[in-house]
């Protein structure tokens, strides 16, 4: 059945999700935490034309066990004790158009090691930079209703430059330094009222000109419920890195150990819990995640807290559409 404006159904899911697109932009700060262990992920809400929002995000993490390969050690690489991290996070979109959403995000992190022992590397126990710029669209391809429910393609594609100038070698490196371009599928099903279930999946190309960063397939699968009044989700994200070595290997105590753990290769699943709440309609609002690695391969066991807070542009003008409404009385 081709889509039609005129349905029903669209016209109310379009209303309906008129008043969540204020709020679910959201989302990216708790997904965007992901990217402190090398995943950047997106979502399927497209705004109307012309609104922006901005979102500042905390993130605290912190692991004392470490993947080596795929068996999960005691205690962390160099009799490291338990290594934490702060990540400071400004995310923000504007859309272009109904179905076109530029996005664009930072983060500022510190990573810590509680034991006090340096970095072979970097011979220090604390480090602090700006890690990727990351910069992107995305875009609706294609909406159809199908029993009760409004079926959503997309696509995206993301650069995420190294701008930091920090060292990417070493067990407390923020990053890997790569140039990435990540190209994504989207997927969204929103059914009546509410509830929906997303999905998408991608491949990242990545470059550095010291290291030889593997590619890595990336997705993730969500579940969540979205209301005016609250957002709740959970979801799965996964990274499998294209063949390298591991930790602790042959090549790698070859190729010199620690200065060479950008080439590792690095895969992991990811559960998150996010919620949401507004403060009326005043276009801000707060969140709180909690997320966890469940398995991984030459990554650190970590589990993270996320909060944050957002305000959608039209929040910006509210003083001056109230001013034009008293205009109009």
């Amino acid at each position: 059945m081709t889509f039609r404006p005129e349905s029903h159904f669209f016209i109310h899911l379009n209303i309906y999700m008129k008043k969540l697109n204020i709020y679910l932009v959201i989302l990216g700060i708790v997904l965007f935490s992901f990217n402190a262990i090398g995943q950047f992920t997106t979502d399927c809400f497209f705004p109307k034309k012309g609104e922006s929002s901005i979102a500042v995000g905390y993130t605290s993490k912190s692991y004392d066990t470490f993947y080596a390969g795929t068996t999960l050690a005691e205690g962390n690489p160099g009799g490291f004790g338990a290594i934490d991290s702060k990540i400071a996070s400004v995310y923000g979109t504007y859309s272009f158009s109904d179905k076109l959403t530029a996005v664009v995000s930072l983060p500022y992190i510190s990573v810590k090691n509680e034991s006090g022992v340096d970095d072979p590397v970097q011979m220090t126990n604390k480090v602090s930079a700006l890690q990727d710029l990351s910069l992107g669209v995305k875009t609706k391809l294609w909406q159809q209703k199908f029993n009760n429910s409004g079926i959503i393609l997309g696509a995206g594609a993301f650069v995420h430059l190294p701008i930091g100038n920090y060292e990417e070698a070493g067990i407390l490196s923020v990053g890997n330094g790569a140039f990435s371009v990540d190209g994504v599928a989207l997927l969204h099903v929103q059914i009546y009222g509410g509830l929906f279930a997303a999905a998408q999946a991608g491949y990242s190309v990545r470059q550095n000109s010291d290291f030889e960063i593997p590619n890595a397939f990336i997705g993730e699968l969500r579940l969540g419920y979205a209301h005016p009044l609250f957002f709740l989700s959970t979801s799965l994200g996964r990274q499998n890195s294209a063949s390298s070595f591991d930790i602790g290997s042959e090549e790698f105590m070859m190729r010199g150990g620690p200065a060479i753990l950008p080439e590792t290769e690095v895969d992991y699943t990811v559960l998150n819990i996010s919620g949401y709440v507004p403060f009326g309609k005043s276009g801000i609002g707060v969140t709180a995640g909690y997320g966890k690695v469940l398995s991984g391969r030459n990554a650190g066991a970590e589990s993270f807290v996320t909060v944050g807070i957002v305000v959608n542009g039209k929040g910006f003008n509210k003083r001056k559409e109230m001013e034009e409404e008293m205009k109009m009385k």
